[in-house]
């Protein structure tokens, strides 16, 4: 059973009657950082493929992409957690 939605943080948070977030809440925000994440790998790639940029911004793109790849790992992470506590 669900108890009144609360504003807070500027955002509408489902609860449970026992204060815990809904399942579909933290899924979607664990969706949007795993997005981000493949926005990054995807964007990076292209651009290092598309231009001929210097090292050092050869560099830059090249951790972005690293860190895009880290975050899909989390978040892949983050949702086998979510799918076992769920």
């Amino acid at each position: 059973m669900l108890a009144e939605t609360t504003p807070a943080a500027g955002l509408q948070r489902r609860r449970r009657a026992n204060g815990s977030i809904e399942w579909e809440t933290v899924s979607g925000l664990v969706q949007v950082v795993h997005n981000f994440g493949a926005a990054a790998v995807v964007g990076g790639s292209v651009a290092m493929l598309t231009s001929l940029w210097e090292a050092q911004r050869q560099r830059q793109v090249a951790q972005l992409v690293l860190a895009g790849w880290l975050t899909q790992a989390l978040s892949g992470v983050g949702f086998g957690a979510l799918s076992f506590h769920y």
